[in-house]
């Protein structure tokens, strides 16, 4: 009869899985999403980054925008896909193509701040019209300071 697996024995398990599966970009591509070069741009060019050598393609921010934005690091929603670069469909079949050339993706993003200059910013609207109330706001704990 086996004996039951501690906790321990299966962190140590996830860990050793997790190692095994770790990858260390040896040469990267910085592409720029925008409305002018989407995710389908990106994909046709995934041929020849391979043929280049390139391990890992590097993406900027991909997440929904303020609408115009031309760099994206103005992110208003970390949960949808910035729509002017594509569907999720899209994004998939890149991520598909790069997995088939055993190439990695790497994502940009700046997650402590966001678009606030935009309606799009649903939570920021909220503790604007709401104030200390909103459930996104959170109280400040200071202790003397400004």
């Amino acid at each position: 009869m086996d004996s039951p697996v501690t906790v321990e024995e299966r962190v140590a398990q996830a860990v050793e899985a997790l190692q095994a599966r770790r990858r260390v970009p040896h040469a990267t591509y910085r592409v720029q999403m925008n409305e002018n070069f989407t995710f389908r741009d990106t994909l046709a060019l995934v041929p020849y980054l391979d043929a280049l050598g390139i391990s890992d393609l590097y993406l900027s921010p991909i997440f929904k925008a303020r609408p115009g934005s031309t760099h994206g690091y103005d992110v208003c929603d970390y949960s949808e896909l910035n729509p002017v670069l594509g569907t999720w469909e899209d994004f998939r079949a890149l991520a598909a193509a790069l997995r088939e050339r055993d190439m990695g993706l790497l994502l940009d993003m700046v997650p402590n701040h966001m678009g606030i200059m935009s309606e799009c910013n649903g939570w920021w609207m909220d503790v604007l019209e709401n104030g200390p109330s909103s459930p996104y706001a959170s109280p400040l704990t200071s202790t003397g300071g400004p």
